[in-house]
């Protein structure tokens, strides 16, 4: 069974297996466009410095206070 997503045009009626599928041309054009891959590299890039940084960093001050 399918599941709603921001590629369809849902109609109540016609439910969700049944609505028109419209969102492949907006995707392709999204990343058809010059800037999409610096940007999107440029996100995953601060993602894995935030998890780099800020994932051990409260489990270093737990340890700190506890010593």
């Amino acid at each position: 069974m399918g599941h709603p997503d921001a590629f369809e045009d849902y109609n109540i009626f016609s439910g969700i297996l049944h609505s028109k599928w419209v969102g492949l041309d907006v995707l392709k054009e999204v990343v058809s466009q010059k800037t999409f891959w610096r940007v999107f590299a440029s996100t995953l890039r601060l993602n894995l410095l935030a998890l780099v940084f800020g994932f051990p960093a409260p489990i270093l001050f737990a340890l700190l206070l506890n010593e």
